[in-house]
């Protein structure tokens, strides 16, 4: 193997024939063998091989890496099948991050609907995210969906964003909603110190288990997971995908 695969960057192979799917075999058992062995501890999941020869996908922890049989060069990247045009890693990636709705603590965040609330989604928010705001406007166009809310401040990026999730968890049950909207909006804070039992820190914790690394944050209803903030067109797709809701005619 050459010293290429010894790079950390974000590398991109491209492999020149037709991708199956990954399949277990005696040499994928061998490598996950070889990993245990040199990396005890880590979060090894299932070795597999991929279409190129030699080379073995490993899901490690929440990612997907490359690797060879020797277990000392890994390739951190996407997969792409240039004669079937087809990206294999992405879709691979998306299964590992799903998430599925019912394990969610839902009593931790609060539901805002807007229209008739008929697509379901689950949002994790910084309410000092400015892409969390945009997200928000994207909401308002497209309407017609139930947002199961949970405030995820980011302190490293946003300081005063902890304290500004908990005064809105503390402006009450049936003001939370509202009392997130006018902050998003306008800025305005709850009147209240934000000293009530609240979620908070246990959303930055459960955040932190989903490999959560910004805001804004989704989890449809399929399970599967979007970060960022999504241009109205976009979101609306989304929602009626991981909904299973057909596009209007």
């Amino acid at each position: 193997m050459g010293k290429r695969f010894g790079l950390r960057a974000s590398i991109t192979l491209v492999a020149s024939l037709l991708g199956g799917a990954a399949a277990a075999s005696p040499a994928a058992d061998q490598v996950r063998a070889t990993l245990e062995a040199k990396y005890p501890g880590s979060p090894l999941g299932t070795v597999t091989e991929s279409p190129v020869p030699g080379i073995f996908e490993v899901v490690w922890g929440k990612n997907l890496v490359y690797v060879e049989q020797t277990g000392r060069y890994f390739l951190f990247g996407n997969l792409y099948d240039m004669v079937g045009r087809a990206d294999l890693t992405s879709p691979r990636r998306a299964e590992l991050t799903k998430v599925a709705m019912d394990t969610l603590p839902m009593q931790d965040a609060f539901a805002r609907v807007i229209g008739k609330g008929e697509r379901k989604v689950a949002l994790f928010t910084d309410p000092d995210c400015p892409y969390c705001q945009r997200l928000e406007q994207a909401f308002a166009q497209v309407g017609n969906v139930t947002i199961y809310t949970f405030l995820f401040p980011l302190d490293s990026l946003h300081p005063n964003a902890n304290l500004v999730a908990r005064k809105i968890w503390c402006a009450g049950e049936s003001e939370r909603g509202a009392a997130y909207d006018a902050y998003m909006a306008r800025g305005a804070q709850p009147d209240n110190a934000g000293q009530c039992d609240n979620p908070v820190a246990r959303n930055v914790e459960l955040g932190r288990k989903l490999n959560i690394q910004g805001t804004p944050y989704l989890i449809g209803m399929d399970g599967s997971t979007k970060p960022g903030a999504l241009a109205p067109a976009d979101l609306d797709a989304w929602l009626n995908a991981s909904n299973r809701v057909k596009a209007a005619q």
